[in-house]
């Protein structure tokens, strides 16, 4: 068996003699029992993240179809919805003291659905058809809403969780991501796609512009003090927007891509990393920031061995990146997000050049590690599944 090495759900394992190697490939002629190169993630691919009212922080995954409970003080992390009924982008908790007290509401981008459950109840659908719907929040008096974002129209709907009223649309043809309520009642949100941040009011569904070149904003949410935080999800920059003072200024940067974030009652912004399925916490004041739930992956998926550096090394593809894995130390270095946004299931490497597929995508790219650009990108192959590289580029795909 060449170079043992054995990719589970969540965590990479290696042949034990392997592991007692110098960082050299070595011909393994017989198993031995695996010991653990790299830990597994207890999250996957964390993206939407909300305080219930009594602290306890929920985060959502897509790729897990799960709704998480996570513990900021201990990081312990707890399944609240599980799959396939908790498939989710975005989570919201409804107040105490108005009609969604104890209500849990989810954003199933994938199916297009919007879903709830009550305290002590089934899990509900009460948007169905909604294809990309993404965001969704509660403003104080429980009133719900959520958005379709990159889906036609992009509609922001207002939705009662008694189900007395139907869905209402409030607002069309904005895209709109990761979306929170300021005390003046109004809905922020960063016009995704553009470097603004904007503030709805959701009873005429009219905007205001309170802030341009911030960066490219993926979530935006308000503090005690009216403060907007919003994280450039691309880069990891964090700002802070006084609406009143029309002023932005970025107070950290952590380590990219930032989903979503969600603020304490203490003033700590917490902040979830999607490609490394983590979660931080940042003082908005110092620009100090800890890992509160430590994260390296989304699901390991395919690998091939690589150099990095002059250092032997584990490529190893994932559905938000590929990265390079010491088989030795555990190490997992992943490329700066802007140059390494392809998804992939399978890699291949030769000489300086990087072979990336992805199956539900169709497609398949090469990378020239020496100037950072794309030398290849093919879109129509059906579901390619395997690659090799000598020379030219062998794809093997399923039909």
């Amino acid at each position: 068996m060449n170079g043992a090495r054995v990719c589970t759900r969540r965590g990479i394992l290696a042949g034990a003699s392997a592991l007692a190697a110098t960082p050299v490939f070595a011909q393994v002629t017989a198993w031995q029992r695996p010991g653990v190169v790299v830990p597994g993630t207890v999250i996957q691919a964390l993206e939407g993240i909300e305080f219930g009212p009594d602290g306890t922080l929920y985060g959502t995954s897509v790729h897990a179809q799960a709704v998480y409970r996570i513990d900021v003080t201990t990081g312990a992390v707890g399944v609240e919805v599980p799959s396939p009924s908790g498939e989710s982008d975005d989570v919201a908790v409804g107040p105490a003291a108005t009609p969604a007290d104890g209500v849990l509401a989810w954003t199933a981008q994938t199916t297009g659905e919007v879903r709830i459950r009550k305290r002590g109840g089934p899990v509900e659908v009460i948007l169905p058809n909604a294809p990309r719907v993404n965001p969704i929040a509660f403003n104080r008096q429980g009133r719900l809403f959520t958005a379709q974002s990159g889906a036609g129209d992009n509609e922001l709907w207002e939705l009662d969780v008694t189900g007395v009223r139907p869905p209402k649309i409030v607002k069309r043809g904005m895209r709109l991501n990761g979306f929170g309520f300021g005390s003046d009642g109004r809905l922020y949100a960063p016009h995704f796609g553009t470097s603004r941040l904007v503030a709805i009011d959701i009873d005429s569904g009219d905007h205001a512009v309170i802030a341009d070149d911030v960066g490219s904003p993926g979530a935006a949410k308000v503090d005690g003090n009216g403060n907007v935080i919003s994280a450039d999800y691309k880069t990891g920059e964090i700002w802070k927007t006084d609406p009143d003072a029309n002023t932005s200024r970025i107070v950290a940067r952590v380590r990219e891509p930032v989903d979503n974030l969600a603020i304490a009652s203490d003033g700590t912004v917490y902040l979830s990393n999607v490609a490394d399925s983590a979660i931080y916490a940042l003082n908005a004041e110092t620009g100090v920031w800890r890992t509160v739930v430590p994260g390296w992956f989304t699901v390991p998926l395919g690998m091939a061995t690589a150099t990095l550096e002059g250092r032997a090394m584990l490529l190893v593809a994932d559905p938000f990146g590929f990265r390079y894995v010491d088989p030795v130390t555990g190490e997992v270095f992943r490329p700066h997000w802007a140059n390494n946004r392809g998804a992939s299931s399978s890699v291949a490497m030769a000489g300086n050049k990087i072979a990336y597929a992805y199956g539900p995508s169709g497609r398949v790219r090469i990378l020239d590690r020496a100037t950072d650009t794309l030398t290849a990108d093919v879109t129509d192959i059906k579901s390619p599944r395997g690659l090799a590289m000598a020379g030219n580029m062998l794809v093997l795909t399923a039909r």
